[in-house]
């Protein structure tokens, strides 16, 4: 409704994350189906605040979600089959594609083309699926759940550390415990220099917090 939209639009704008998670969601907001609920306002709640624009309904076809494999925080993230707990007729995992600023982080079947989940973040951050939680596999689900509160509670970086890697910075030293200086051949983040808390992989199977100098 638009009073439910307006509230959580004020949470966003104020700085609350959201992880919105199942299938249809897309279709009755942005769709603008005539079976639908949806109108204007939700569809540019749905493109400027889930950071998606709606594709396609889906169908049975969408069987398998993938996570995508260049995406930082799901990539480990086992794929699983989608099921149709409401009944086969029931079975619609919709389409996505993320909007500017946005990210894929799930595809159907492997598939580029077929994006059904995305994140982002702003002021605020969201996951958003174009599937149920229930219609996945319990192992998919619990490790989808779980990431995304370690990257709401900043415990996991959104900043893609291989990629600063891989940009012409150098680190020292390597492997490290505590503190990482990376020197940058070139200017990231709009040019600008920050010092911030970020989670690396250090030649580790563990994740460690570590202070990145950016320079």
């Amino acid at each position: 409704s638009d009073i439910s939209m307006a509230a959580l639009s004020s949470l966003m704008d104020a700085g609350t994350n959201v992880f919105i998670a199942g299938q249809d969601f897309g279709w009755d907001l942005a769709s603008l189906d005539s079976n639908a609920n949806g109108n204007a306002r939700t569809k540019s709640f749905f493109q400027n605040y889930c950071m998606a624009d709606f594709v396609a309904d889906g169908s049975s076809s969408n069987s398998m979600l993938t996570p995508v494999s260049s995406e930082v925080l799901f990539k480990s993230v086992p794929a699983s089959s989608i099921t149709a707990p409401y009944g086969s007729s029931y079975l619609y995992p919709d389409e996505i594609k993320p909007r500017t600023g946005a990210k894929a982080i799930f595809t159907y079947n492997n598939s580029p083309n077929k994006v059904g989940a995305i994140r982002a973040e702003k002021n605020y951050k969201i996951v958003y699926l174009g599937v149920g939680l229930e219609q996945l596999t319990p192992a998919t689900g619990d490790a989808i759940v779980a990431i995304t509160r370690k990257w709401f509670d900043n415990e996991i970086s959104s900043v893609e550390y291989d990629e600063l890697l891989h940009s012409g910075a150098t680190m020292s030293p390597n492997p490290a415990s505590e503190t990482v200086r990376l020197l940058l051949a070139a200017p990231l983040f709009g040019g600008r220099v920050r010092s911030e808390e970020h989670t690396s992989e250090l030649q580790s199977r563990q994740y460690l917090v570590c202070r990145l100098l950016l320079e």
